[in-house]
């Protein structure tokens, strides 16, 4: 769910972004030349945020696997566990790589340390006959009875948390991105819904969709649909133009009126690769404020 709002709000900005830029209130050059200062500015930032994430992600699985295994030991061996080691904080200069893992590494290694001492002792209790092999057996399979689920559990807790943590993270830069070039985009309270149009079908078919466009001025408003080149989703490939045709592309509308509008899109096989995804987008102009912009996705699908 969280993972889908995301993306729908990723969808909303890149529609106004690209919006603008059709309306000619933002120069594509001016993005070419401010994605490097902006890369330069947040990358390090980026960087140490998201080592701390990963920094807190990695000693919480350690710590966990500690708990657990000095839960197992004490109930055969009270003497043999000892005492908790303390949890390291993250290093100040986690723009660092090289101190971020010799910190971790160590908390490892100490971890690690701490639970060979733990088995060699019950490896001598076991030898000298001090605990049976059959008592070991049936207090093992008794404990993973008895603490797996909530292990399970835990675990779960803790890479959820990260992945959240990982999308919150993205969302952060992802907005701050959008913000350098569009400083007046919608925030969070007023989320515009992405409008997106799928053409699916057989290579060389005629595929089809449409989308109702209504006149919210007090007005009459003259309409008119323009759709740009399409291009691979997967950034491959140039742009390319392709036989679409928008009905009606220009059309007049009272107050309040509607107007369905089809959209139909041959799929030429030497333009559409099966099983492939290619996008483009229409910008519906005259309708309201602002121009509509609709995400066009035109899915071959193989025979």
């Amino acid at each position: 769910m969280k993972a889908a709002e995301s993306y729908a709000r990723y969808l909303s900005r890149s529609q106004d972004l690209l919006g603008k830029i059709y309306r000619g209130e933002l120069a594509p050059l001016m993005i070419q030349e401010q994605l490097p200062h902006f890369y330069r500015e947040a990358g390090m930032r980026f960087y140490g945020d998201f080592s701390r994430l990963s920094f807190h992600f990695f000693t919480s699985l350690m710590t966990l696997n500690t708990k657990y295994l000095d839960e197992y030991y004490r109930g055969l061996m009270p003497e043999a566990v000892g005492a908790e080691t303390a949890v390291p904080t993250p290093p100040p200069e986690l723009d660092d790589w090289t101190r971020w893992y010799q910190v971790l590494s160590s908390y490892t290694a100490e971890q690690n340390h701490r639970a060979l001492e733990k088995y060699n002792k019950l490896l001598d209790k076991v030898s000298k006959g001090e605990i049976g092999s059959s008592a070991l057996q049936e207090y093992s399979r008794k404990f993973s009875e008895d603490h797996a689920a909530a292990l399970s559990q835990d675990a779960a807790r803790l890479n959820a948390e990260f992945f959240e943590g990982l999308m919150r993270l993205n969302q952060h830069y992802t907005d701050e991105l959008f913000e350098r070039f569009s400083p007046n985009h919608h925030g969070p309270e007023e989320p515009m819904e992405p409008v997106y149009l799928e053409l699916s079908g057989p290579p060389s078919s005629t595929v089809s969709g449409s989308l109702t466009v209504e006149n919210t001025r007090l007005e009459r408003a003259e309409i008119t649909c323009a759709v740009s080149e399409f291009r691979n989703t997967d950034g491959t490939g140039p742009a390319f133009g392709a036989p679409v045709e928008v009905d009606p592309a220009a059309f007049s509308l009272r107050p309040d009126e509607s107007q369905t509008v089809q959209v139909r899109l041959v799929l030429h096989p030497e333009l559409f690769e099966a099983d492939k995804s290619y996008a483009a987008t229409m910008v519906i102009h005259g309708s309201g404020e602002d121009d509509l912009l609709v995400f066009l996705v035109a899915k071959p699908t193989a025979v």
